[in-house]
């Protein structure tokens, strides 16, 4: 028989995880720190989770947070203080000095003015350096070129540490060529009428270029809710080679749906049974070829009938401002028996309501809607 391996192993002690501690000379609250850490402290079925690997995590998230505050060289280390079950993990860290930008330089702009790009930077001259800031702000000035028709522009950013706690940072910018919008066409539409499709298209004929402006029109086609997929492409103009023609090819989806079903009811005392009811509903999702919404319903059974018309409108007279307008008759039934009369909900009479409601949604933010309902 060939070689065995053996493995032997002594579990040692088992501890319980009590605390998990920030000590040093720190402005960051510890439970800040903390706030998504690896390691956990036991709780009442579990004794926590502590292992090399989390320790590694913590270590990271607890460094990239300083880093995010300008204090690249943040040393720290870790004790693992036991007391007879219990174990304590202690990081030990030291701020450091907090870097902050000495000079900050833009060069290669001829298109934008160093003022207009350094308004949509968030890292200033004497303020608080971030690698995690540098890559936002890289990020942010891209993408104001590509959105002004620079799709080929890039961005370098270098940086010089002059002296412990200061930055020297540099961006320098290959704007390349303008391209702008020779055309806007869509494809795909059958039943949708154009001046629908052209009221969510903010691309506009002869404007710069801009990836910002064709996704938001990719979007607004989406949210009309009647194509199943919308793409777009940028396709070279045999007028110039900085334009480009935007088409928008748009897939239609299914125009009706239709739902329906039926069940049965009994009531026990003196309230009548429904017996058989049953219900039928008929939506058409793109009615006029305007992305209205134009549904209708019945409900029926011998104890109440009802039936239901409404009409939903993206838009109301040409602005962004979500309606609904429903139409509704309904009938509700005593039913007379041998025994005597059965009532609905003990009410001894018949009931017959007709009526007809609105409501419309302005978004204020993305928390908070303002309702008009008549």
């Amino acid at each position: 028989s060939g070689p065995r391996i053996v493995f032997k192993v002594a579990k040692g002690s088992q501890y319980r995880v009590a605390d998990i501690l920030i000590e040093g000379d720190i402005s960051i609250e510890s439970k800040a720190l903390l706030a998504r850490n690896a390691s956990k402290t036991a709780g009442t079925f579990n004794r926590g989770v502590l292992t090399d690997k989390t320790i590694e995590l913590d270590e990271e998230m607890i460094l990239s947070i300083f880093a995010r505050n300008g204090y690249l060289d943040a040393p720290l280390t870790n004790d693992l203080r036991a007391d007879r079950d219990q174990m304590t993990l202690v990081y030990a860290v030291s701020e450091g000095p907090r870097y902050i930008i000495r000079r900050l330089s833009i060069s290669g702009n001829e298109e934008i003015s160093t003022d207009q790009l350094e308004e949509f930077l968030t890292m200033k001259e004497d303020q608080t350096f971030s690698s995690s800031g540098l890559s936002e702000d890289r990020a942010t000035l891209l993408m104001l070129y590509q959105d002004r028709g620079f799709k080929d522009a890039s961005i370098a950013a270098e940086l010089s540490y002059y002296h412990r706690g200061f930055v020297y940072q540099f961006y320098t910018i290959s704007e390349g060529s303008r391209f702008y919008v020779a055309d806007v066409v869509v494809v795909g539409t059958e039943r949708t009428r154009r001046e629908t499709v052209a009221s969510q298209i903010v691309t506009r004929k002869d404007d710069p270029l801009s990836l910002r402006r064709n996704l938001q029109s990719e979007t607004n086609l989406y949210d009309l809710g009647v194509f199943r997929s919308v793409r777009f492409e940028e396709i070279p103009s045999l007028e110039s080679q900085n334009r480009r023609t935007v088409l928008f090819r748009v897939d239609e989806g299914s125009k009706y749906s239709i739902s329906y079903g039926v069940g049965y009811n009994y009531s026990y005392g003196p309230s009548a049974s429904e017996g058989f009811r049953g219900t039928f509903g008929l939506t058409n999702n793109n009615f006029l070829g305007r992305a209205y919404t134009l549904s209708f319903g019945l409900r029926g059974s011998r104890l109440r009938q009802r039936g239901n018309v409404a009409l939903s409108m993206p838009r109301l007279f040409q602005i962004k401002l979500p309606t609904v307008i429903s139409v509704t008759a309904s009938n509700e039934n005593r039913i007379q028996t041998e025994d005597g009369e059965l009532t609905v909900k003990g009410r001894p009479y018949d009931s017959q309501r007709y009526s007809i409601s609105s409501q419309s949604e302005k978004t204020l933010s993305r928390r908070e809607s303002l309702f008009y309902r008549y």
